[in-house]
């Protein structure tokens, strides 16, 4: 397994740190000195991670992106990165008018989706 080295830790946010990819995700950022934001559905799933902030987050929920977000950035001032581990995501076209975005892929409704 590689090594994860901090250059310029910044403020990562995560997504579906109760499990999987996302928990080992947090933990090893964590370890390597950023600063991470760990959210889950249940809040109470990822306590001990190491994280700087935990938040419940439904990705599938406008309300709670937005306070996730906005929790994140009234604590730490700034959001360097993000890693969506939710566990499904949509790809979506977005034009470069922005008059219509469509998803290309089937797929939970994902952080960055309509």
């Amino acid at each position: 397994m590689g090594t994860i080295r901090a250059v310029e830790p910044g403020v990562v946010i995560i997504t579906g740190c109760s499990t999987g990819i996302g928990r080992a995700t947090a933990t090893a950022l964590a370890a390597a000195g950023y600063t991470v934001v760990a959210t889950a559905r249940r809040p109470e799933a990822i306590d001990g991670l190491g994280a700087a902030l935990a938040l419940p987050l439904d990705v599938t929920d406008d309300d709670s992106i937005q306070a996730a977000l906005g929790a994140s950035l009234e604590r730490f001032g700034r959001i360097d990165a993000l890693v969506d581990s939710s566990g499904g995501t949509q790809i979506v076209v977005v034009p470069a008018d922005g008059t219509d975005s469509r998803p290309i892929a089937d797929g939970v409704s994902g952080f960055w989706s309509p």
